[in-house]
């Protein structure tokens, strides 16, 4: 009988998103990594902007707790610097990223699958999972930038989709969701993305051509408290409208049969 395995696949932007927050973390300086498969049984890690040293080896060596033979592989020739990574080190970075282990990898064009993972002890602390794929927070507009770029064009829905546009070709979805119910104070609220956490952007006003015309006074990161009140509303709304849903139906569908038995 054959098993079962938990998969989770990985874009090679996510992981190498994952891999330089955790290079990030460890070496106490900014680096961005690229992840790619170098053939289909081997995929690697690069510095976009700069080259790793020998000490910066030897730190993340030490940190990922490397095997021997991972050491001996780590350090490429006689250069006293590599832009690139080992496989076997980038591997047990990302695991330290993610918290969870996984039994083997199947490599793949368009990004890295992680079969019989652990998802029980699955690490999401700097990431979020939106229809399936899991967001590194750090690739994301922070609320400083978001706000400034948002009503410095205008502030309008249709100026937050041009500002967040660049996450459909990463992610496939602009990151900002529409909370079409009033919270007490404004008409209705947006859902966006940050840094931070979960941005929040009420609106009064709706125009025909541009669409909500945000209240910058209004802007303001959620805690998980106050989303959890906007959720009970939502459950609520949408339980009341779905009563009154279900009697038009059954009025209808009473009405036509007295019609037709008319």
């Amino acid at each position: 009988m054959s098993n079962v395995l938990q998969t989770l696949k990985l874009s090679w932007a996510e992981v190498g998103a994952f891999v330089g927050s955790e290079i990030t973390a460890v070496l106490k300086r900014e680096v961005t990594c690229r992840a790619a498969l170098d053939d289909y049984n081997y995929w690697t890690v690069s510095d976009t902007a700069g080259r790793f040293s020998h000490d910066d080896l030897d730190i993340l060596l030490d940190y990922v707790e490397a095997s021997r033979e991972i050491r001996e592989i780590s350090f490429h020739g006689d250069s006293d610097t590599t832009v690139a990574l080992d496989m076997g080190l980038s591997q047990a970075l990302l695991k330290k990223k993610l918290n969870t282990s996984w039994e083997q990898e199947l490599i793949t064009e368009d990004g890295l699958w992680l079969v019989g993972i652990d998802l029980e002890h699955l690490n999401y602390a700097g990431t979020i999972t939106v229809d399936g794929k899991i967001i590194s927070m750090d690739t994301l507009w922070s609320k400083e930038e978001l706000v400034e770029q948002l009503f410095d064009a205008g502030g309008s829905e249709a100026d937050l989709s041009d500002v967040c546009d660049r996450y459909v070709k990463q992610y496939g979805n602009q990151l900002y969701w529409s909370y079409p119910i009033t919270d007490g104070e404004y008409n209705g609220v947006y859902f966006v993305l940050v840094q931070e956490g979960v941005l929040c952007l009420p609106y009064d006003v709706i125009d025909r051509e541009e669409y909500e015309f945000f209240e910058r006074d209004g802007v303001r990161l959620l805690s998980a408290e106050e989303m959890s009140y906007f959720i009970s509303d939502w459950k609520r709304a949408s339980r009341e409208l779905e009563e009154v849903m279900d009697s038009f139906m059954n009025y209808l569908k009473a009405r036509e049969r007295n019609e037709s038995e008319a």
